[in-house]
């Protein structure tokens, strides 16, 4: 028998890693799909950990190759499924990148390929040792610490290659974490062997009579001592057994009671379970009532005997979201986050494997949960880019969504109240059934939007931060003990830090791009929000020596400064990344909100979705301009996105709610149209100018980026893959249906002093054709590039 294994290596030559080793006959029976095992891997046939996902018959393969042989079997049962080894290979596939990374994705968090090499000594040929050497080798030793005890390498090599060494593997299994020691007395033991004088043994004894198995962690807290325990298993005077423990990550909450649905909401749920489509999107504006259909939908797999999982962007910091589940489902669920440690993450990881937990709440990394029988995936919000991996393998969650609901015929519910471009253009083919919900759950109306044209403002001679009417309102709002939110989608201080004399900015020595200006623990700091790098803020111009400087633009700080100083009767609260950083503190705040013991909550784009309170009345959007100005072609909707999620967090209760946004562009159709709440109109121009311009969903864009420390590495490299496009994909196809463009740098050239240009592909027909072309020119070594020169290409595929 044979088996293909998978090994942990990242050689961009190779798409699969996929190699195959001959099965030992002592371990057959134990070897299947999903385990992991040792393997002699390369010319030294170093022991390299890998995984199983094929068995294959020596008869159904014609070779003349010797293959190598396992050298160990590691797990007693499968760690991934068949079903977990599908969805990698299709990732693999689909956006072109090493089998290893994806399958990543699917193992047991931690580092599943970290082994311990050692030899022992042969006993049958220990004579051949002397006393000196025999005693060195009572221990494992490894083979560095071998080499240094002989000095002498052709002697090592003698010892290994006549077997009077033997070489040994240990997998460290980090599920031991999770082991608890019980003891409890051995009722076949004679106690009269226990020495009169040994009285902390006495005492233990004493403490376990007439109890079943207690924790040996209850006995040390009872100050019986670790070497007291030890001895007495040793002389058998215990028995000792070990117990998985799993913590729960959830804390007890309040019950969260089913609700009535309205005709609305009634309609979706009855739809999405009595349809034969598997595929649905709720349009629901915000505030209808979505939740609740989630909920019963679980409500109704979990009578069905079935899982579902629920995928909800940046978890840790939507605390409403767990409430409700905990609440409704009790804390028999499983939570997985970006913010969670490592051993948090694998307790999780276990619990599902190994209780059946039957709702798995999380991030994007959710979806590849080991969850058993899926019948229900829901990606809420499902519009927002945290479900896009920004690292390898760059995956969109809807598509391996999509995928893994094929293969296990669960019913997939996408749910967002501005849903992405793509995602709602293939509800015109029926590829995807749109349900809608045009009415609040309250059966409240949309707050009112006012757009504010601070052009005017100035010309009226109001150069502060907020606007008139905005001022007016929050004065209003808290005369009234009701709540304000105020949304500025910039951390920080200040833009940059510049020299009115000169024109010097501030930049970062390692990054092209200017510093933003913090008063960090009250000293005047500039960070750069790429590499994190600081410098002090300059007192003089370090260009022309003048005392010049000035701060330009502002950011959440600035805003939370000037608010307290404006309103200072008023309690203030800021949540940013920077103010985030320790664990729990978006939970802190969401509580104080809660219990209304914040009056003024200012942040960045972490307060638009997720919060429901229903005493916010006001939502003020204090620069409404900044993410148009993203250098991306989805700049629009991420301004339509955010003002309309944000709008929503107002008059969510029985009190009727008001949004005021500041913009310089008041006639800009994201804006406009966010402030009628109306998708529908965003989506009829924001189509038209990606058909014009021929953007997804209207083409699909394959992007090459290479970094290096080398300007001419990166053009020479990226020029080749052009060539090399030119020259062989014609043989395919008509270079008609492609557009290419570059190599140019990218919008921010250097990062950490390396390099970034990119070369950019729209493929405007015959996608799939092109990509089994890009598969065989990057994998298949037609194209290849010298890693000595320190370069990294990057594949992305929109």
């Amino acid at each position: 028998m044979l088996a293909e294994v998978v090994v942990k290596s990242f050689l961009l030559s190779r798409a699969e890693n996929i190699f195959t080793y001959k099965i030992p006959k002592n371990i057959e029976e134990e070897i299947s799909v999903g385990k992991r095992v040792i393997v002699p891997f390369g010319k030294g046939n170093k022991g390299t950990v890998g995984l199983i996902i094929n068995i294959l018959d020596e008869k159904d393969v014609e070779t003349d190759i010797k293959f190598k042989e396992i050298n160990m079997l590691i797990d007693e049962k499968e760690i991934v499924s068949k079903t977990q080894i599908k969805l990698a290979k299709f990732m693999s596939e689909k956006y072109i990148t090493n089998l290893s990374y994806c399958l990543n994705c699917v193992l047991p968090p931690g580092d599943w390929s970290k082994i311990e090499e050692f030899f022992i000594l042969n006993k049958e040929k220990s004579n051949e040792l002397s006393a000196v050497e025999s005693e060195f080798f009572s221990r494992r030793k490894n083979i560095l610490e071998i080499r240094e005890f002989y000095n002498d390498d052709k002697k090592v090599n003698y010892l290994i290659e006549n077997e009077i060494l033997v070489k040994k593997y240990k997998y460290n299994n980090s599920e031991n974490k999770f082991l608890e020691k019980f003891v409890k007395l051995n009722k076949d033991f004679d106690f009269s062997k226990i020495r009169k004088n040994a009285v902390k043994q006495l005492e233990l004894l004493n403490f376990l009579k007439g109890k079943d198995f207690v924790s040996v962690k209850e006995l040390r807290e009872n100050n019986f001592t670790k070497n007291v325990i030890d001895s007495l298993i040793s002389m058998e005077a215990l028995v000792l057994t070990e117990n998985k423990i799993y913590k729960n990550s959830i804390e007890k909450t309040s019950s969260y009671k089913k609700l009535k649905l309205n005709k609305e909401q009634k309609e979706v749920l009855d739809n999405i379970l009595s349809s034969k489509n598997n595929k649905f999107l709720i349009h629901g504006i915000t505030g209808s009532g979505k939740t609740e259909i989630y909920l019963q939908l679980v409500e109704n797999m979990l009578e069905q005997g079935k899982s579902s999982i629920i995928l909800v962007p940046e978890i840790s910091l939507t605390p409403q979201t767990i409430e409700r589940f905990s609440g409704r489902f009790g804390n028999d669920i499983a939570i997985i986050h970006s913010r969670l440690t490592m051993i948090e993450k694998l307790n999780q990881w276990k619990q599902i494997q190994d209780k059946d937990i039957k709702i798995v709440v999380g991030a994007r990394s959710a979806i590849f949960s080991p969850i058993k029988n899926l019948g229900l995936v829901i990606i809420d919000e499902e519009h927002e880019s945290s479900y896009i991996s920004d690292q390898n393998p760059k995956y969109y969650t809807h598509e391996v969504a999509e995928y893994l609901v094929g293969l296990s015929g669960a019913k997939l519910v996408l749910g967002s109240a501005t849903p992405s471009v793509n995602i709602y253009e293939r509800t015109n083919s029926d590829d995807i059934k749109l349900l809608e919900l045009k009415n609040r759950a309250t059966k409240n109306s949309l707050p009112e939007v006012e757009i504010v044209d601070m052009r005017e403002e100035l010309l009226l001679g109001n150069k502060s931060i907020l606007s008139n009417s905005l001022y007016e309102e929050i004065q209003k709002t808290l005369d009234r003990k009701e709540q304000v939110i105020l949304f500025l989608n910039k951390r920080g201080r200040s833009s940059f830090v510049f020299c009115r004399s000169c024109g010097y900015v501030q930049k970062c020595d390692y990054c092209d791009i200017s510093m933003t200006y913090h008063k960090d623990n009250r000293k005047d700091v500039c960070i750069c929000h790429m590499c994190g790098r600081t410098k002090p803020k300059p007192k003089i111009c370090p260009n022309c020596f003048k005392q010049s400087i000035k701060e330009f633009g502002f950011g959440t700080e600035a805003l939370e400064e000037y608010i307290k100083n404006t309103f200072k009767d008023a309690k203030v609260c800021r949540i940013d990344a920077d103010t985030s950083k320790e664990k729990g503190v978006y939970g802190e705040v969401y509580q104080k909100m809660k219990n209304k013991e914040i009056d003024i909550l200012i942040g960045t784009q972490m307060i638009s979705k997720g919060l429901d309170f229903p005493n916010v009345t006001l939502v003020g959007v204090v620069l409404a301009d900044i993410s148009l100005n993203i250098p991306s072609f989805r700049s629009a909707e991420k301004t339509f996105q955010l003002l309309t999620q944000v709008a929503g967090r107002s008059g969510r209760g029985e009190k009727e709610g008001k949004v005021i946004i500041q913009t310089y562009k008041p006639s800009h159709y994201s804006i406009v149209n966010s402030s009628d709440h109306n998708y529908e109109e965003f989506f009829r121009e924001e189509i038209n100018f990606r058909r014009s311009f021929l953007y997804p969903p209207k083409a699909h864009i394959v992007n090459f980026q290479f970094k290096s420390k080398s300007v001419e590495n990166c053009m020479e490299e990226l020029k080749k893959i052009r060539d090399l496009i030119f020259d062989e994909f014609k043989k395919e196809i008509n270079l008609k249906n492609i557009i290419i463009l570059g190599p140019n740098p990218d919008a921010i050239k250097w990062v950490n002093m390396v390099y970034r240009y990119n070369l950019t592909i729209k493929v405007l027909e015959d996608y799939e054709v092109f990509r089994q072309f890009l598969t065989e020119l990057i994998f298949n070594k037609k194209y290849s590039f010298n890693t000595e020169k320190n370069g990294k290409l990057i594949l992305t595929i929109d």
